[in-house]
Parts: C-alpha cells; sequence; structure tokens
C-alpha cells in the first residue's frame, strides 16, 4: 500500500551486501488492484535502477492460482512488465495447501505448472525459475521426488521447499535432489 515504505525496507536490505534480494508479491493489503500493480512494477523498476548488479529474484504467487484457484487475488498481473527486472522467478508453488479434491495437490503436476504457466505469461521459454514447493511439515521423501521430476521436466534451475525450521531429518535425503550445478 505504501510505495515509500517498501522501497525505504527493500533498500536498506539491499545494502546488507546480501548475494541478492528476494522480493514477496502476493500482498492483497491495497485491495485496488490497478493501483497495486502500478506500485509493484514502479517498486521493481526502482529496485533495478539501485541495484544494478544485485540479482533480484521475484516471489509470486504461482500462476496455477492466479489463473485458476483465485483469479480474483490479482487479476491481469504484469508478469511481462516485471520480466526486465528480475533474474530469476521463485514462484510459491505450494501444493501441500491444496486438497486432493481440488486436483493439485499432487508435487508433479502443480510444480510443473507452476514452472511452464510462468514462462509462457512472462512471454519468456528461458526463464530462471526456482519454485518453492509445498509446506515442509506435511511433505514425504515421495513429494520431493516427484517435485524433482517436475523440475527437471520443466528445466527449473533448481527449487526448494517451504521453510527450513520445519524440515524434518528424513527430507534432507531427497532434498539433495534438488541440488543444481551451477554453469558460469
Amino acid at each position: 500500500r505504501d510505495l515509500k515504505y517498501d522501497l525505504d525496507r527493500l533498500v536498506a536490505i539491499g545494502q546488507f551486501g546480501f548475494d541478492g534480494l528476494g522480493v514477496d508479491i502476493e500482498s492483497t493489503a491495497n485491495p485496488d488492484v490497478a493501483d497495486r500493480t502500478r506500485k509493484l512494477v514502479t517498486e521493481s523498476r526502482f529496485l533495478r535502477g539501485a541495484f544494478g548488479d544485485l540479482p533480484l529474484v521475484a516471489i509470486p504467487v504461482t500462476p496455477v492460482i492466479w489463473e485458476e484457484l483465485n483469479r480474483s487475488w490479482w487479476p491481469n498481473f504484469p508478469y511481462r512488465e516485471l520480466v526486465p527486472f528480475y533474474d530469476a522467478w521463485a514462484p510459491m508453488a505450494y501444493w501441500s495447501y491444496r486438497t486432493p479434491a481440488s486436483g493439485w495437490k499432487d508435487p508433479y503436476r502443480y510444480t510443473y505448472e507452476s514452472v511452464v504457466r510462468l514462462r509462457r505469461l512472462t512471454g519468456r521459454p528461458d526463464l530462471a525459475v526456482h519454485p518453492i514447493g509445498g509446506e515442509a511439515a506435511g511433505l514425504t521423501g515421495e513429494d520431493i521426488f516427484w517435485m524433482n521430476a517436475a523440475m527437471i521436466d520443466s528445466g527449473a534451475i533448481g527449487g526448494s521447499i517451504y521453510d527450513d525450521a520445519s524440515t524434518a531429518g528424513p527430507l534432507w535425503g531427497p532434498l539433495a535432489l534438488m541440488h543444481r550445478e551451477i554453469v558460469k
């Protein structure tokens, strides 16, 4: 809702000297979607200008939600307008929050569709996408296996789950599947 407040905080974080800056894009605190969109694009443009060499990551809700499950959340999300400002995208592909009846509690389907739809909507088939999967507290090694398979099949650059505090020991082994070597 408050562009100056957001920018003051993001600039302060960006000045810490981290390796990159991720921008969480999900709030509906501003109910005016057009104003929210305008402020997001302005904020993204400013951050790219202020931190030209710092990798910036867009962390939006997955297009699966915005296209199918809750179209009123952020209609006409400005995917293509945001592409020039972000080096990578990390959609919140939390399939563990879905119900079996929805057809979206499948880690493979939800992850794969999150990556593919994001690339289609941005117009960038080469978009660097790192999906963030379900909430660790309810996941199994098999879930991680299928998420990783979807990441491979969709060409994702890597992936992760939410969050480290709720990731139990038995998941650490399967999570090693998500490791990707970065080739420069």
